[in-house]
Formats: C-alpha cells, structure tokens, sequence
C-alpha cells in the first residue's frame, strides 16, 4: 500500500477488519500527489524510494481491496518491495489510465488532515455498494458519493446558534 489505503481508518472500513501491516519500500518508484487532485501517483524514476505498506489479505479481503480500487480504475500489477527480511514479491494497484504525477510529494499527513474525513465516509458508501453493483456503475456516481460524504462532513460540523431568532 502506497497510498491512501495506508490510513488506517481507510484501510478498515474498505478491509472490513483491522489487517496487520508492515513497512515496506518500492525500489525506483516514487509517491507524487495527481496532477489532477490531491491523491498519490507512483512515478518511476531510477533510484527513488516510495514508502509504504505491506499487507497479506486474505481472499474476501482481497476481493473487497479490489472492488474499492477498482471503483477509481485500478488493478493489481506485480511488483518486488524491500522490507525488514529482504525483497518480497508483492502486488500494488496502478490505475487502467493515464494518471500522472506532478512534481509535488504526495504526503500522506497531508492529504489526511484534509480528505481523509469525506473519504471515510464515502468509502464506507462505496463498500455498502459491493455486490450489488459493478465496480464500474459505482465508479460512474463516485463523484456524487464523494459529494453527498462531503455534505454529511460538513453538516455534523455545523451547530445550531443557541438562540435562532433572538435579537
């Protein structure tokens, strides 16, 4: 995991349960904020580092990363990451099209002070979503999901005046 998945919230609600993780670095690649919007991109470049995550689902688990990923048009391509006990053959998720990187870091801190609230809550939609729908019909409303969460975001923040009407 290189991106988003790497919040932990996130991880659970798209997991469905807590999974145990591990560091883990992808060689010669690097983590770059989407020129079109605050979500990691890896770039390949010679001699880079992207930090991340490992994780070892099982198949429901598995299935469950999919369906979410696949939402925004990503499947898993094979990779070899660097831990603690030597290179590991793993599995990342690249998107099916063009997405580039800018040359901004993506910073996960970052991205969950601001997104991470809307995500979770849209995540949790997308999830519900998950054998009722093709990855693709839910990726078709993924903006008007992300959209209603930003709205359920804002309105629990809001409070009512203590005196409406008062002068």
């Amino acid at each position: 995991l290189f991106g988003t998945l790497r919040h932990a919230p996130l991880l659970r609600i798209v997991a469905g349960r807590d999974l145990p993780t591990r560091p883990a670095t992808l060689v010669d690649w690097r983590c770059d904020k989407a020129m079109g919007g605050d979500w990691p991109v890896l770039v390949a470049e010679p001699g880079a580092r992207a930090d991340g995550l490992l994780i070892e689902p099982d198949g429901d688990t598995l299935a469950r990363l999919d369906f979410y990923e696949a939402v925004f048009g990503y499947v898993r391509a094979p990779v070899t990451v660097e831990t603690q006990a030597g290179p590991v053959a793993a599995e990342v998720w690249r998107p099916t099209h063009r997405d580039t990187g800018g040359s901004e870091p993506w910073a996960p801190e970052d991205w969950a002070v601001r997104w991470a609230p809307m995500t979770l809550e849209a995540a949790a939609d997308i999830i519900r979503r998950r054998g009722r729908q093709t990855p693709q019909e839910v990726g078709r409303l993924a903006g008007i999901i992300r959209a209603r969460a930003d709205a359920v975001i804002r309105t629990r923040a809001w409070h009512r005046p203590g005196a409406v009407g008062a002068s």
